[in-house]
């Protein structure tokens, strides 16, 4: 018995080990494209997973927005709990060919899944899948401002069961810089800095953000990034309004 519980210590230390190893750390920084005339702010889409489908944050986004430039915004969110980029393509695809109508602006976070090895997208699947994303985004509205959020890759088991998070989130911003009207969020070093001082209760799964802690930390920053893509000035208006929002 002892000898087994050796042994099985040992492949416990040696699996850490092999984590701790292969864990890319890695977190690109912001990278937006100088604001452009053709880009507009009439209508917003938002693609993504769980954390953009259970949360208000995309709604706080267009509120605020709205409030930056003095005029209603159209918004549509098309996302899925548990879902990967693969869906994402699968179903812009199926959408765009439904007649879906051209967006101005568009908010895309896969990765935090597309990370997950239990999902099963490998880093060239997710690299592809992102490209025919911001392909068919551009055949849909070739002036649109895309906008690529690096979220987070979660705590405790659901962080490491996303150790390569980094490598996937690298490659996301590297397309973005391929197109000129197209930019990359780090969110990343918001979430880190708001874990570290308020602890486990703004992510109380590991993954999944206390709902008011999601409207404080994404709307504002997110509102900023794609005011500053179409010239429209939103960091004082943002700041004004962050506690204002939906409830």
């Amino acid at each position: 018995m002892l000898r087994l519980g050796l042994l099985a210590g040992l492949v416990v230390a040696a699996s850490a080990i092999g984590a701790l190893t292969l864990w890319d750390r890695t977190r690109p920084e912001t990278n937006l494209p100088q604001s452009a005339s053709a880009v507009k702010a009439e209508r917003l889409l938002f693609l993504g997973t769980s954390l953009t489908e259970w949360y208000d944050w995309p709604a706080d986004t267009q509120r605020l927005l709205e409030g930056c430039i003095g005029q209603k915004i159209g918004a549509e969110v098309i996302a899925r709990g548990g879902q990967t980029s693969r869906w994402g393509l699968q179903v812009l695809t199926e959408r765009i060919r439904h007649g879906l109508p051209s967006p101005d602006l568009v908010v895309v976070e896969f990765a935090v899944n597309d990370a997950d090895p239990r999902l099963g997208v490998s880093l060239s699947e997710s690299m592809e899948n992102h490209r025919k994303i911001l392909t068919s985004l551009r055949e849909l509205a070739p002036e649109s401002g895309i906008l690529f959020l690096g979220m987070y890759a979660g705590h405790g088991l659901r962080g490491a069961l996303r150790a390569r998070y980094g490598a996937y989130v690298a490659q996301v911003a590297d397309l973005a810089k391929s197109d000129p009207a197209a930019g990359y969020l780090d969110m990343t070093h918001l979430w880190s800095a708001a874990y570290r001082s308020e602890g486990r209760s703004i992510l109380p799964d590991g993954l999944h953000p206390d709902i008011v802690a999601a409207r404080r930390l994404n709307a504002p920053a997110i509102a900023r990034a794609l005011g500053q893509m179409t010239g429209i000035p939103c960091e004082a208006h943002s700041a004004a309004n962050t506690g204002k929002m939906s409830r």
